[in-house]
């Protein structure tokens, strides 16, 4: 049963409108503080897991490619959790990204330089695709 829901809910993730990373890279600006699902392949992963004990944050780091282009990804999560949603991202794995983007203003627009910008993962699932 907990397997079909799991199914059912990344059929759903998927089926939501994908934002692609070159629309945020040429309008960053525009996707300020905004909700978006990405999918892509992960490379680069860096992951702290954080220190024994309760409730401590693990970070997942990596760059997300959608074949038309690459953008940072930070996935937070509590390391002792029994959440069942919180995926442990691998290089090259397939995933979905439900995350906000994060372009600050002072980064946009700067002259010779490519925004720091950052998708802020609320949420990754693996994708077979």
């Amino acid at each position: 049963m907990a397997s079909s829901l799991c199914l059912a809910y990344a059929a759903s993730v998927v089926a939501a409108d994908v934002v692609s990373v070159d629309s945020i890279l040429k309008h960053p600006s525009s996707y300020q503080r905004r909700m978006v699902t990405l999918t892509g392949t992960a490379s680069g992963v860096v992951q702290n897991l954080g220190r024994s004990g309760y409730s401590q944050i693990c970070v997942q780091d990596f760059n997300l490619n959608d074949g038309t282009g690459t953008i940072p990804v930070r996935y937070l999560a509590l390391c002792e959790t029994v959440d069942e949603k919180v995926v442990t991202v691998r290089e090259s794995d397939r995933v979905v990204v439900n995350a906000t983007v994060d372009a600050p203003p002072e980064n946009v627009g700067i002259t010779g330089d490519t925004p720091r910008l950052r998708a802020m993962a609320t949420e990754v699932t693996k994708s077979g695709n």
